[in-house]
């Protein structure tokens, strides 16, 4: 009787110049077969997937640069120094770096606090510049507020630190009290 269709499945060292070579024939052949198309379609939907998610973000990131100075113009002044807080939609951790980064290229004296949320979760991210962290005003302190606002965790380097809550109906009210307290703290700078 044949053996049909022979796979070769791996191969191994069993002792020094000797290998094992482990294979299927026949039925179990085709069906190891098929069940490697089948992985390798589910692996390739899942990357095709993956890639149409970070084109949608990037799409939404370039969208929300164009708000940049909208959202500068809404910030809480207190003298040279400012604080931006503000919840961008649809966008990742990566997408709100981005976004941060832009920010400051635009104004070097504000402290820029970037958040997203979605059903299960809260995200954001925390930029201070030099010039507050000089007077005591760190990045990794008011992410360990805000994110105790919206039962997470948070911190960071004094510059930049981000966090998360599971808590996302919370976020507007965390954002809002940490950008009020971050403003009372540069009011005492001036």
């Amino acid at each position: 009787k044949d053996i049909g269709l022979f796979k070769i499945t791996g191969e191994s060292s069993i002792a020094s110049g000797v290998r094992r070579i482990e294979a299927v024939t026949g039925d179990e052949a085709a069906a190891w077969l098929e069940k490697k198309k089948s992985e390798e379609a589910a692996r390739q939907k899942a990357e095709e997937k993956k890639s149409e998610a970070k084109r949608l973000e990037a799409g939404r990131v370039h969208e929300e640069s164009g708000k940049i100075d909208e959202y500068l113009a809404q910030k809480l002044v207190a003298g040279s120094y400012s604080v931006s807080a503000k919840t961008v939609d649809r966008v990742g951790m990566e997408g709100l770096r981005k976004l941060s980064t832009i920010m400051r290229s635009k104004d070097a004296f504000t402290v820029i606090i970037l958040a997203t949320k979605d059903e299960e979760k809260a995200s954001f991210i925390v930029s201070v510049p030099d010039v507050v962290i000089k007077n005591g005003i760190k990045a990794g302190d008011i992410a360990k507020d805000l994110s105790a606002g919206i039962d997470g965790s948070g911190g960071g380097r004094p510059d930049f630190a981000q966090g998360g809550g599971k808590s996302p109906e919370k976020l507007e009210e965390a954002l809002t009290k940490t950008a009020g307290a971050v403003h009372t703290k540069l009011m005492r700078l001036i």
